[in-house]
């Protein structure tokens, strides 16, 4: 692989990458402010935040193993692919 190439593939991850995070960053702000304004209390704020950060918790680890044994690119891509990122 050439350094164009190589240039060019890295490029185009972290284009993918950077609007992945900018899509993150605006469900995470507009998720709990939709919920506050059809009427959430504080509970129902707190089961929210609970379930946003459960895929983090549970998929976290086991995730991190496998990318450890399979490769980072793999990895980052599925990962990035299937919104676990946050």
């Amino acid at each position: 692989m050439d350094d164009d190439h190589a240039r060019s593939v890295f490029r185009k991850l972290w284009v993918g990458q950077a609007i992945s995070t900018i899509g993150s960053g605006v469900t995470t702000s507009a998720l709990p402010l939709t919920a506050v304004l059809l009427g959430a209390r504080a509970g129902d704020m707190g089961w929210l935040l609970a379930v946003e950060s459960a895929p983090v918790l549970l998929v976290g680890m086991f995730a991190g193993v496998w990318v450890a044994a399979g490769g980072i690119t793999l990895g980052a891509l599925w990962l990035a692919r299937s919104g676990c990122n946050d």
